[in-house]
């Protein structure tokens, strides 16, 4: 059973291909950076808490919610103490190519967000540091106010060409619980005794596993085990099963009985098997349903699925991809933190993200947030060998509208290049040929003639359906 793969979400339109149960909840969940938060039906999506909420990050995401419905937990992260060690390149023959990078201290951090006021980060505020990377993770609330989070430092690979990583789970009610000695991952509290918790990321006799734990390792016990490791797990609101995540021989989404004392022993049921090249992801009890994410999208089925076939006995809640974090809580939620409505936005404040379907109309909210543009190209393209063109390789967050512009830097006049232009479906990656007109061709073979450099400026613009705008410059040295 495979390690999760993780996911952006963006959810532009809200749909159910099955006729959805009646909402009894709501379901709060990551979107394009921000949080949101809708029915657990699939209606009435709303910005809950846009980025701008917690200043200095660039993305939130990792949603937990109270039972009550009064207090959410998320992640906040940023990037700007990120250092490059770009020279390091294929030095270690294991070493991630040219991507090597550090976030500084707490690089992500745990936000707390009560009774509908200001968000309030729990963690210390970021920091650089040269060789590594501190972050607190995955927070979930617990019953009795706490809250629990994963904590990871990991150090020295910018100069020694292996990290170091060390990891615990925290309680801001000073609770210690001591972990295992891999790094312990995405803690869930039980809501029945919120002192109890879940996480994955140990493993027992070769085989990794789900511990159930209290503070001071009181009542510990292995409930569940796999060849590959378990992700998010989560409760039921009784606190007797545990809902996780997997993959490898039998993937999909498992249900274990939390009195389980032993690997492959006692209560467990395949809920929902997960198709070959279909991964699920942060599954959680939601009422007589369970709700997770599988391939940029939000999903429901009953509680009770033994073996059910996705997507068969699946309702969809979203569409539009990068759907992802999904939490659920019985209570009621307090108004979202305001987005205000830009200019043209219309007299509403209608969402245009949201559209006329199921959930759309959403007065008051606007989606502001950018899509996030992925974007691989070599520093250096033999353009002659690539039938006299330059290639980049793109990938859009949510479904958007690319165009990429640009010139060639040479001696004398630089010449445009074609401009080209592509509809980008959400979290698919697409390869762009911009193909070098006759006269751009001789021009750079003027400059290679003379011993001089080439180099493709390349201007890419990003639009989502909203008219929000990401831009980008990458530069490519143009070789023979």
């Amino acid at each position: 059973m495979l390690r999760r793969h993780l996911v952006f979400v963006v959810m532009a339109v809200v749909l159910a291909v099955h006729a959805p149960p009646a909402s009894a909840g709501t379901i709060v969940w990551s979107k394009g950076g921000s949080i949101w938060a809708m029915n657990d039906d699939g209606t009435m999506p709303r910005v809950l808490i846009p980025v701008s909420a917690a200043a200095g990050m660039s993305t939130l995401q990792n949603p937990g919610v109270g039972p009550a419905g009064t207090t959410v937990t998320f992640e906040g992260s940023t990037k700007a103490n990120q250092v490059s060690r770009l020279g390091l390149c294929g030095t270690f023959p294991y070493q991630y190519s040219c991507t090597t990078f550090h976030f500084g201290f707490n690089a992500t951090g745990v936000y707390r967000w009560t009774g509908g006021g200001a968000v309030e980060r729990l963690t210390g505020a970021p920091a650089y540091c040269f060789d590594c990377t501190a972050s607190s993770v995955a927070p979930e609330p617990r019953g009795d106010g706490a809250i629990v989070s994963a904590f990871h430092q990991c150090q020295g690979f910018l100069d020694t060409g292996t990290y170091t990583c060390v990891g615990a789970v925290k309680s801001t009610s000073g609770q210690a619980y001591p972990a295992c000695t891999d790094l312990p991952d995405e803690p869930s509290p039980n809501p029945v005794s919120p002192a109890q918790l879940v996480y994955a990321g140990c493993t027992s006799g070769g085989n990794d596993a789900l511990v159930v734990t209290g503070p001071d390792r009181a009542g510990e016990h292995v409930v569940g085990c796999d060849d590959a490791e378990q992700t998010d797990p989560s409760w039921s609101a009784a606190g007797d099963q545990i809902v996780a995540a997997e993959g490898g021989t039998d993937p999909g989404l498992w249900v274990y009985g939390a009195a389980n004392t032993a690997c492959f022993a006692g209560a467990l049921r395949h809920a929902v098997v997960a198709p070959s090249g279909v991964t699920f992801a942060s599954p959680r009890f939601a009422g007589s349903r369970i709700i997770f994410e599988s391939q940029g999208e939000l999903w429901s089925v009953p509680a009770t699925c033994d073996t059910c076939a996705f997507p068969g006995a699946a309702t969809q809640l979203t569409t539009g991809g990068d759907n992802r974090d999904p939490a659920w809580t019985a209570g009621s939620l307090p108004p979202g933190i305001a987005v205000p409505v830009p200019p043209g936005g219309g007299a509403t404040g209608t969402d245009p993200a949201a559209g006329s379907g199921a959930g759309g109309g959403v007065t008051g909210v606007v989606d502001v947030t950018k899509p996030v543009l992925g974007l691989t190209a070599s520093s250096r393209q033999r353009i002659l060998r690539q039938r006299r063109s330059v290639l980049l390789k793109v990938r859009s967050s949510e479904a958007a509208a690319l165009t990429v512009t640009g010139t060639i830097v040479v001696p004398g006049k630089d010449p445009k290049l074609s401009t080209v232009r592509r509809s980008l479906t959400a979290g698919k990656t697409v390869t762009i040929r911009i193909t070098l007109s006759a006269s751009a061709l001789r021009a750079v073979r003027r400059a290679w003639s003379r011993r001089r450099s080439a180099v493709a400026v390349l201007k890419l613009t990003l639009r989502d359906r909203a008219q929000n705008t990401t831009r980008k410059t990458s530069r490519i040295a143009l070789r023979r």
